[in-house]
């Protein structure tokens, strides 16, 4: 959470305040409680944003080894990608695959 380096005292202030707010300096165990909400805010940041920036790689992984594995078969398009179950949400970039069959029996290439 390097953007929100200020997050941590802010916090502190915060748990103070609404603690009881009458002491001058934060105490120790406000500080340690915002420390605490950090790591918790982090660990949720990670798996929520970990999963929806990990979709393309996989996609991919998955396209390669359907392509080397050869069951797509030469010559598909967007919607067999579709059916093989890669799409993941639905969603499939069209200049990753080909669309129609390749001339001379080629493998197909990205457009």
């Amino acid at each position: 959470m390097a953007k929100s380096r200020s997050l941590l005292p802010k916090l502190a202030l915060i748990f103070h305040l609404t603690a009881d707010g009458m002491e001058e300096e934060i105490p120790l165990v406000e500080a340690k409680r915002a420390a605490n909400f950090c790591a918790y805010l982090e660990a949720h940041a990670r798996r929520v944003y970990g999963c929806v920036a990990s979709m393309p790689l996989r996609l991919a992984a998955t396209l390669g080894q359907q392509l080397r594995t050869g069951s797509l078969g030469n010559g598909f398009r967007v919607g067999d990608v579709l059916f093989a179950g890669l799409g993941g949400s639905g969603q499939v970039d069209a200049s990753v695959v080909t669309q129609g069959s390749s001339p001379g029996g080629r493998k197909p290439q990205c457009r």
